[in-house]
């Protein structure tokens, strides 16, 4: 990492500058990042840490002031822009390396609502089915595939006025036999 620290002041950065500049090349480590998002990366990293510099300097100068000492350049009117860097660089280094706690939630709450639709829709189809297959109940001896090939057009017209995607008489088999599994099992 190329370093925005002056060379004459070998100075520590404070703790959370190091703690995000450790976070940032934990990131540029892995290869999930594309060239990009690791210049970018780079740019917010040395941004963080010549921003910190200059306000590091800033603050050694307002305490010599305090302790009597002579200022003799005027006061470095770009400290307001200086606390902006550090804070976009911040800011933008824990977005994209530090985990987010409330976006894990919402992804992990979305994949729930996903899996809980799919489920819904796969139980709709599963009871037309069995709807459906009810009419040949007194045909025990009936192969799947021939039932499916018999229920497939007014199934397929009961799912779209669901609103929920038509089958293939072979999908509609492979349910019709799950179910027919399902029924041993449990007798």
């Amino acid at each position: 990492m190329k370093s925005g620290r002056r060379k004459s002041k070998q100075r520590r950065l404070p703790a959370f500058a190091e703690e995000l500049i450790s976070m940032a090349e934990d990131v540029l480590s892995h290869e999930s990042p594309n060239p990009q998002e690791k210049e970018k990366l780079r740019h917010w990293q040395n941004q963080l840490v010549s921003s910190v510099s200059n306000l590091m300097d800033i603050f050694a100068a307002h305490d010599a002031l305090q302790k009597g000492a002579v200022w003799e350049e005027p006061f470095d009117p770009h400290a307001e822009m200086l606390l902006n860097g550090v804070l976009v660089a911040a800011f933008m280094i824990s977005s994209h390396a530090g985990e987010n706690p409330i976006k894990a939630r919402l992804v992990r709450e979305s994949a729930a609502k996903a899996t809980q639709a799919r489920k819904a829709k796969s139980k709709k189809t599963n009871d037309l089915i069995q709807e459906e297959c009810k009419r040949f109940d007194h045909h025990q001896s009936w192969a799947t595939n021939r039932i499916a090939t018999a229920i497939h057009p007014s199934l397929n017209e009961k799912l779209k006025s669901q609103n929920l995607p038509s089958m293939g008489i072979s999908a509609i088999g492979k349910r019709i036999r799950s179910f027919r599994t399902n029924v041993r099992s449990s007798n």
